[in-house]
């Protein structure tokens, strides 16, 4: 029997699932807390968060899945619902704007697919949506789960839901589900984070598939750049915590699919020691994941990566359209999201900021990064943040993130004033 494995998002979230309980504090908690405001709850696994000219903040909610058409059995059962949703904040007004929209979960809040950003356009909502599948995998869940993992509008009322870019179709292509070997794949697992507008449309990260999309108004899907996998430093002394993680990493991405390697385990390579394959035993292949995208002033795209949640091993690349992505800083944790302030530094959001004293994950953390000097800075946030997975920046300074990310009712959007 072909075993489904969790769509990377997920299964990150899953793999710190007792973070909410047993989170240590980090370098952040020790320093002078921040002014963090909790300004909306009871969101519904919250995800990309985006900030209108006029001030109206718009919130997605991955929702919780529902009870309409139902895959699997026991732990694996999962079922569509439509539960995803827009949450507005305007002014002292608040609430789901849209709903209904389509969402796939396990009921728990543990593991959740549908809306992962949102935007405006021509007066509707443009909404992308993560899926962490194929299209034969999505198939199964009937033909109202058609808008998982594509780039589609709502107008206002929400009842119109109209596809405009198939991104799973697109990654689910034999073409584009061949290994470097000449194999195929049997799965594309495509799953879209963020997306940002476009001289022709939008620009979309697939976590799933390592690259970045292009998708016109008009529907059509290009490839625009493929994001390489990494090696970490030495991972003597790594936690047991830490290198379950670094071992689920392993699922996020099955094995064969386009663009995608094995990530390998501390110290399986096989090698003499003092070798090359001994050397190579000593370092973690890591798998990029991209995540979180910004345009930066110099008109280049800046673009984030999970890398599995590896402590240290997430960087952040500069790409400018019709050349080859270059890696610009290294040494961050678990990107989620990104986005540039009032002076033009890159501000970045990590779900985590490393593993402690018995691996435990610290809370999430930010770092404002200076794209002149690439000087880097934490931004103080009191150890406050659980698995924070978005994030916009106000033109006050304000940063607004959607927290406690995975759960049914458990969201929050705070504003971190730094």
């Amino acid at each position: 029997m072909k075993k489904t494995r969790m769509p990377w998002s997920v299964a990150c979230l899953a793999a710190a699932s007792g973070v909410a309980l047993a989170l240590i504090p980090g370098a952040a908690a020790r320093a002078q807390a921040p002014a963090l405001e909790v300004i909306a709850e009871g969101l519904n696994n919250p995800r990309g968060v985006t900030l209108l000219q006029d001030g109206t903040i718009l919130v997605a909610e991955a929702g919780t899945g529902g009870k309409d058409m139902c895959v699997g059995t026991g732990a694996g059962r999962r079922c569509l619902g439509r539960s995803g949703a827009i949450y507005q904040i305007r002014g002292h007004r608040q609430g789901r704007v849209v709903q209904g929209l389509p969402s796939v979960g396990d009921g728990a809040g543990r593991e959740v697919v549908g809306p992962v950003d949102v935007t405006v356009s021509d007066g509707e909502y443009v909404v992308l949506s993560g899926a962490g599948m194929d299209v034969r995998e999505r198939a199964r869940y009937g033909p109202h789960a058609r808008p998982l993992g594509t780039v589609y509008r709502v107008p206002a009322d929400g009842r119109d839901v109209r596809v405009i870019a198939d991104l799973v179709a697109y990654e689910s292509r034999p073409d584009r589900m061949r290994t470097r070997d000449g194999a195929v794949s049997q799965t594309a697992h495509s799953n879209p984070w963020r997306l940002v507008p476009a001289s022709e449309g939008w620009l979309v990260t697939d976590a799933g598939t390592d690259d970045l999309l292009g998708v016109r108004a008009d529907g059509t899907i290009t490839t625009e750049a493929v994001f390489g996998h990494d090696a970490t430093a030495a991972t003597a002394g790594r936690s047991a915590r830490a290198d379950a993680v670094t071992e689920l990493a392993a699922h996020l991405v099955p094995v064969g699919t386009a663009g995608a390697q094995p990530v390998a385990k501390s110290g399986r390579a096989k090698g003499k020691k003092g070798s090359k394959a001994g050397r190579a035993a000593e370092a973690t292949a890591v798998q990029s994941l991209p995540t979180g995208i910004v345009r930066g002033p110099d008109g280049a795209y800046y673009v984030g990566e999970l890398a599995g949640m590896v402590p240290g091993a997430a960087r952040v690349w500069r790409y400018v359209p019709g050349q080859r992505p270059q890696v610009i800083a290294s040494g961050l944790t678990a990107i989620s999201d990104m986005a540039l302030d009032g002076n033009g530094d890159l501000v970045v959001l990590s779900m985590s900021g490393g593993y402690g004293a018995g691996g435990k994950p610290t809370a999430g953390s930010l770092h404002r990064i200076d794209l002149q000097t690439l000087t880097r800075t934490e931004i103080p946030t009191g150890g406050r943040l659980t698995m924070p997975t978005g994030m916009a920046i106000g033109q006050d300074g304000a940063i607004y993130i959607s927290n406690k990310g995975t759960g049914n009712g458990a969201g929050q959007l705070v504003r971190v004033r730094s």
